[in-house]
C-alpha cells in the first residue's frame, strides 16, 4: 500500500512537470499576440507541445491505474480536462499567428486542369534541417513548387530556400550572398551536399540499425515497424536490390523484439523452417493493431477488472448500477451511503450479501480477489466500513467483530513489496519441496547446442549462468557489475560481467528464447538436496518430462527468472495426492515442483531462490579517499538526470547571433520560494561593511559588476513594472583567486540560502549528470600528440543566455556607492553558484558541437571529447593538422558566441596568429626557475614540452590532522608519484589504526618516518618529466 502511494505521488509530480510545460506554452502564446518579441519564445516552446501532451497523457493513464476507489477518479479528470483546454487553445493561438506553409498557388499551372468545387488543403514545405531520413521528400516538393516555379524570381527562390533550412544546411548556405545570381550556386550547393546515393543508403541502414524497442507497446512497435519499412522503401528508391537482403531484413528486425514478443513470434512460425521478412512484419501488424484495440477500451473498464478471464470482464461492465439508490455508479461512489453511518452501511452490505472487502456482489471475503485492503488497519474489510473500537460503543463492537475471522497479515502468495514475489515454505522432518528443474539445449558461441539442467525460478528478477558454463559455451561477457538481493537482506556483488545466452528445448528446433544472464561463481548446491522415492507417483505416467532425472541430486547451472518463466508455461497442470509434487506444463516438457514426502528425515533447512536485482552502487563500506584510486565507470542515468536531460532537450534555443537560451532545469513546475528579499538584503550590507574596509577589494568588486551591466550579463530591475512573486534575491560574495592570470575576483551568488519557506533555489533545481570528463584520461590523451596547444573559453557560463521567464530567480542587490540607494538587478546569463550552471554550460558545449559537426567535424570531436569545464586540451600529429583543428575550434566556439583566450603550445607557429593578450602567460616561483602553465593542476614547462612539480609543505606541528593536509596536497593524476603516495598511503593506514586522535602527536616510530618523507619530497621540485 505504502508502496502504491509512493508511486502514485511520484507519477503525480512527473505529470505536473508536463502540465506546466503546456500552460507555459499557453501564457506565452496568449503573450505573444500582443508582444512581437515574445513570438519567436512561443513558436520555440510550441515544437515541443506534442510532446508534452503526449507524456502527459501516457503519465495521466498510469496514474489512473493505481487509484484505488472511483471517487478518485474525478479529481484526475479534472486535471486531464483542464489541461487539454490548455493544449487546444495553444495550437489554436498558433494557427492564428503563423502560416507557416507555401501556397499551391504559386506552383506552376498542370497540363490538363479538371474544375472541381472541392477546397484542397495547402501544400507545406517541412523546414530541411539535415536529416537525410527528411532529404527526398524536401527536394522533390521544394523542387516541384519553388525550383522550378517560373513565377518566381531568383532572389525569391533563394530567399525561400534559406527559409526552408536549417541547422547544418542553414551553415552552409550562410557564406553565399543573397543576390539573384547566387540562388543556382546555392542550390547546386546543397543538392550536391545531400543527394548523395551513399549517404542516404548509409542513413537508411543507420536508421534501421539504431532504432531500439524501448518497451513492448503499440506506439514502439509501429514506430519499430515504420522505420523498417521506410528505410527499405528508401533502398528500394536508390536501387538496391532489397529483395535478395530478406534474410538478413528478418534477422535484423527480430533482433530488436523483446524476448516476449520473439516468442510470440517463435510459437506462431515455429513449423516454419525459414520465416521471411514479410512474415515477421505482417505478425508486427497484427500485434500493434490488437494492442491499439485494448488500449481504446474505456479507461475505467480497464482499471477496474480484476479477473482476467472473458465472463469476469462482461460482468464488471454490466454490474455498475447502485443498489441503494439505482444509480450509475458503485457503491463506494453513492451520496446516500457515503452519508450513512458506519453500523449502517455494514448492515446494508451484510443484508444485500456484498463482498465486506470489495463491495462487489456474487462472492464473499473469503474469494475475493481485489488486492486492496483497509487503509486504516490493513484488515481485509473496506475503508468504509473501518470503525475504531470504543469501550462505550457497543454498536461499533458488534461491527468490528464481524471481522474477528480475517487474517491481519498479507496472505500467503501476495506480496507488499513491489520489488520482488518473496515464495517461502516451512518444512517440518518429513515433508521437503521439490523445485522446477529441466534439462534445455543452450547454443554456444558458433551455434551448436549442448544439454544443460536449468532451475524455474519465477521470484527472481534477473537469470543467471554459472562461470564455468559461460566459459565452456566461450560466451562474450559484458562488463556489468550488480548487488544481488536475496530474503532477509542477504546480498553479494556480482562483478564477472553478463552474457547473452540462447535456449530452446532439449533435442527440439523451437521455439529459442534469447535472453541476458548474469555470470556467478556457483548458483547453488546440487538438488535435489533430499532421496526421493516416485515409483507410486501415478498421476506421472506416460508425461513427458522436463527433466528426466529430476530425483538425481545433480548440478544446477542455469537460473531462468521471471524474465523468461512467464513465456515457457503451457496449458496443463496435474495436482498429485498429499504429499505428491505438481506437474506443470512447459515448452520444455512437464516441470515437477511442490511439498513431497521425503524416504528419509530432512534436515530443517529450506531452499529458496528469490534474488532482486539492484544495480545502484558498490557497497558504501570504502572511504571516499580510496574510491578517487578507482576507475570509475559510467553509470546509467538517474530519473532526475533524465528529467534534466528531457527539459533541456524540448527547451533550449538560438538568437539570431547564434548565442545559446536556456531555461533552469526545476524539478517540478516554477516554485514560490516566499520573500527572499530580507535575507539578500541583510547579506549585502555585511558584504558592503566587509568590502569597504578594503577599498582595493571594493573597487575590484565594483569594476566586476561594471562589467556586468556593460556587457548585458545583468540588467536593471524595474520593480514598478515588474510585479511577479516568482522570483529569488540571490547573496552573492567574491572568491579571490591571486593566481589567476586573468580574473582575479569572480563573483559568485549563494543560491543555497534558504528562503521563510525552507526551500532554496538550488533546492528546487535539478542538477543535471555529471558531463565532465576524467582529467586522468584527459591527460593521458594530451601525452599521446607531439603537437599540442592548451585554450580557455573566456567567461563560458556568461555567455549563455536564461530565458526571460526565469531570470527574476537570479535577482541581485548592489549599488555602486554607498551614498546611493540600492538596485534590483537580474542576471541574464547562467551564473556561478547555481547548482545546474555545470551541467547547462557543459551541455551547451555538446549541443553546439553536435549540431556543427558536418561543417567543423574536427573541432567537433575535440568539444565533445577533450574539455574539461571550458579547459581544452588539443594536439594533432603534424603541423599543418594542427593548424587546421586550431582554425575550426576558433570557427566553431564563434558560432555559440564563445571565444578562445589563454592559448599556449609547445610550437610556437601555433601561437604566431593567436594576440599577444590572448596567450597565456607563464608563471614562476622564482625568476631563475624555467616558467610553466597549469594543466589540469599539473605544472607544464611548453618551451622544454615537461611536467614538474612544486611541493609547497606546511611547517606546523606534526599532528594527524596536519599530516592528511599535507598528504592531500600531493595531486598526482598520471601516477608519476606513485612511489612517494604510495609510501604516504601507507602512512595514512597506519595513523588510522593507531586510533590517534585529529591534533594529538601520534607515535615516535609514525612521526620519525613522517619527517624523513616530509625531507625527501621537497626533492619532488628537481625532477622533470616529458610530456
Amino acid at each position: 500500500m505504502a508502496m502504491a502511494a509512493e508511486n502514485l505521488k511520484r507519477l503525480e509530480a512527473k505529470r505536473s512537470l508536463y502540465a506546466s510545460r503546456i500552460t507555459e506554452a499557453y501564457r506565452s502564446g496568449t503573450s505573444a499576440r500582443t508582444d512581437l518579441l515574445e513570438r519567436s519564445q512561443f513558436k520555440a516552446r510550441f515544437e515541443g507541445l506534442e510532446r508534452a501532451f503526449e507524456k502527459f497523457g501516457e503519465i495521466h493513464n498510469n496514474i489512473i491505474m493505481l487509484l484505488k476507489e472511483d471517487e478518485e477518479f474525478e479529481g484526475q479528470d479534472i486535471v486531464r480536462r483542464e489541461i487539454d483546454t490548455f493544449y487546444y487553445k495553444t495550437k489554436a493561438l498558433y494557427n492564428d499567428m503563423f502560416q507557416a506553409s507555401v501556397s499551391v498557388e504559386n506552383a506552376p499551372p498542370p497540363v490538363v486542369r479538371n474544375e472541381s468545387n472541392v477546397k484542397l488543403p495547402k501544400i507545406s514545405i517541412a523546414v530541411f534541417d539535415g536529416n537525410l531520413k527528411n532529404w527526398p521528400t524536401f527536394y522533390d516538393l521544394f523542387k516541384k513548387l519553388i525550383h522550378e516555379n517560373t513565377s518566381l524570381a531568383n532572389i525569391e527562390k533563394f530567399q525561400y530556400l534559406l527559409s526552408f533550412v536549417d541547422k547544418a544546411p542553414l551553415n552552409l548556405l550562410k557564406g553565399v550572398p543573397l543576390t539573384e545570381d547566387n540562388y543556382s550556386i546555392a542550390f547546386d550547393s546543397l543538392v550536391k551536399r545531400y543527394q548523395n546515393k551513399r549517404l542516404l543508403a548509409t542513413n537508411a541502414l543507420n536508421e534501421m540499425s539504431s532504432i531500439t524497442l524501448k518497451n513492448p507497446s503499440a506506439k514502439e512497435f509501429r514506430a519499430l515497424l515504420d522505420t523498417f519499412s521506410e528505410s527499405v522503401s528508401s533502398l528500394k528508391v536508390l536501387g538496391f536490390a532489397v529483395e535478395h537482403w530478406d534474410f538478413l531484413l528478418f534477422n535484423n528486425l527480430l533482433q530488436k523484439l523483446d524476448v516476449a514478443t520473439r516468442t510470440d513470434f517463435e510459437v506462431e512460425y515455429g513449423a516454419k523452417e525459414m520465416p521471411t521478412f514479410q512474415n515477421l512484419s505482417d505478425f508486427l501488424e497484427n500485434k500493434c493493431k490488437a494492442l491499439e484495440s485494448v488500449q481504446h477500451l474505456p479507461l475505467k473498464v480497464m482499471r477496474k477488472s480484476n479477473n482476467y478471464s472473458s465472463s469476469s470482464f462482461v460482468n464488471t461492465l454490466s454490474t455498475n448500477t447502485c443498489l441503494m439508490c439505482k444509480g450509475d455508479h458503485y457503491i463506494p461512489q453513492c451520496p446516500s451511503f457515503l452519508a450513512k453511518p458506519t453500523a449502517d452501511r455494514f448492515s446494508f452490505v451484510k443484508n444485500n450479501r456484498l463482498c465486506v472487502n470489495c463491495l462487489r456482489p456474487s462472492h464473499q471475503v473469503k474469494t475475493c480477489t481485489s488486492r486492496y485492503r483497509c487503509r486504516t488497519c490493513q484488515r481485509r474489510h473496506h475503508s468504509l466500513l473501518h470503525v475504531t473500537k470504543t469501550a462505550t460503543d457497543s454498536s461499533v463492537e458488534a461491527v468490528d467483530s464481524s471481522f474477528s475471522e480475517l487474517p491481519a497479515a498479507t496472505p500467503s502468495g501476495v506480496s507488499t513489496s513491489s520489488a520482488t514475489t518473496t515464495l517461502t515454505s516451512t518444512l517440518g522432518h518429513e515433508t521437503v519441496v521439490l523445485l522446477a528443474t529441466a534439462i534445455v539445449d543452450i547454443f554456444d558461441a558458433k551455434g551448436n547446442t549442448h544439454a544443460i539442467r536449468v532451475l524455474l525460478d519465477s521470484a527472481s528478477q534477473a537469470n543467471f549462468i554459472t562461470e564455468k558454463w559461460a566459459n565452456r559455451l566461450c560466451l562474450t561477457k559484458r562488463s556489468f557489475t550488480t548487488a544481488i538481493f536475496g530474503l532477509n537482506q542477504m546480498h553479494s556483488i556480482s562483478a564477472k560481467g553478463v552474457a547473452a545466452c540462447a535456449i530452446q528445448p532439449h533435442k527440439a528446433t523451437g521455439p529459442t528464447f534469447s535472453f541476458d544472464a548474469i555470470v556467478i561463481s556457483k548458483l547453488c548446491q546440487d538438488l535435489p538436496t533430499f532421496n526421493i522415492n516416485a515409483q507410486n507417483w501415478k498421476h506421472l505416467d506416460n508425461l513427458e518430462l522436463a527433466d528426466g532425472n529430476f530425483h538425481a541430486d545433480k548440478s544446477i547451472d542455469l537460473l531462468i527468472g521471471a524474465e523468461v518463466f512467464a513465456h515457457v508455461l503451457k496449458e496443463g497442470r496435474i495436482i498429485g495426492k498429499q504429499g505428491e509434487p505438481t506437474a506443470l506444463n512447459t515448452v520444455f516438457g512437464w516441470v515437477l515442483l511442490g511439498k513431497i514426502h521425503s524416504s528419509r528425515e530432512t534436515t530443517k533447512r529450506v531452499e529458496t531462490y528469490c534474488t532482486h536485482i539492484n544495480e545502484a552502487t558498490l557497497p558504501e563500506t570504502l572511504q571516499k579517499f580510496w574510491e578517487v584510486e578507482e576507475i570509475s565507470s559510467k553509470l546509467p542515468y538517474s530519473s532526475e538526470d533524465a528529467q534534466c536531460e528531457l527539459i533541456y532537450r524540448e527547451s533550449v534555443s538560438r538568437t539570431r547571433e547564434g548565442r545559446f537560451m536556456v531555461t533552469l532545469p526545476f524539478k517540478n513546475s516554477e516554485p514560490d520560494l516566499g520573500n527572499t528579499f530580507p535575507l539578500a538584503h541583510r547579506r549585502f550590507l555585511l558584504l558592503e561593511t566587509r568590502l569597504l574596509k578594503n577599498l582595493d577589494l571594493y573597487n575590484a568588486y565594483s569594476s566586476f559588476m561594471r562589467d556586468y551591466l556593460k556587457n548585458g550579463y545583468m540588467s536593471v530591475v524595474d520593480l514598478t513594472k515588474s510585479s511577479s512573486s516568482l522570483c529569488y534575491y540571490l547573496p552573492h560574495h567574491g572568491v579571490l583567486k591571486s593566481e589567476n592570470t586573468t580574473t582575479k575576483l569572480r563573483v559568485v551568488c549563494d543560491a543555497s540560502a534558504k528562503g521563510p519557506k525552507g526551500l532554496s533555489l538550488n533546492d528546487t533545481l535539478l542538477t543535471g549528470p555529471k558531463l565532465q570528463k576524467d582529467i586522468s584520461a584527459l591527460l593521458l590523451t594530451f601525452r599521446y600528440h607531439p603537437i599540442v596547444f592548451t585554450a580557455d573559453i573566456k567567461q563560458m557560463y556568461l555567455q549563455i543566455l536564461v530565458t526571460s521567464q526565469h531570470r527574476d530567480y537570479q535577482r541581485i542587490l548592489w549599488r555602486f556607492s554607498p551614498n546611493d540607494p540600492i538596485s534590483v538587478y537580474r542576471l541574464n546569463t547562467v551564473s556561478f553558484g547555481i547548482s545546474s550552471s555545470p551541467y547547462l554550460a557543459i551541455r551547451t558545449l555538446n549541443e553546439l558541437a553536435e549540431r556543427e559537426t558536418e561543417t567543423y567535424p574536427l573541432a567537433s570531436k575535440i568539444i565533445k571529447n577533450h574539455i574539461y569545464i571550458d579547459d581544452i586540451l588539443a594536439g594533432s600529429t603534424s603541423l599543418a593538422d594542427a593548424l587546421e583543428l586550431q582554425k575550426q575550434l576558433i570557427a566553431l566556439l564563434k558560432c555559440g558566441g564563445f571565444e578562445l583566450r589563454k592559448w599556449a603550445s609547445n610550437n610556437q607557429t601555433l601561437l604566431s596568429e593567436i594576440p599577444e593578450d590572448y596567450r597565456q602567460p607563464s608563471v614562476s616561483f622564482d625568476k631563475e626557475e624555467p616558467s610553466f602553465i597549469k594543466v589540469l593542476g599539473l605544472h607544464w614547462n611548453p618551451d622544454k614540452d615537461s611536467f614538474s612539480y612544486k611541493c609547497q609543505l606546511n611547517d606546523k606541528p606534526c599532528t594527524k590532522r596536519n599530516i592528511l593536509s599535507d598528504i592531500a596536497r600531493i595531486f598526482d593524476p598520471l601516477g608519476f608519484l606513485s612511489p612517494i603516495t604510495l609510501l604516504a598511503k601507507n602512512l595514512m593506514q597506519r595513523l588510522w589504526e593507531s586510533k590517534t586522535n585529529w591534533d594529538e602527536v601520534p607515535a615516535n616510530s609514525i612521526v620519525k618516518v613522517w619527517r624523513q618523507l616530509k625531507q625527501e619530497m621537497q626533492l619532488v621540485s628537481n625532477l622533470n618529466i616529458p610530456r
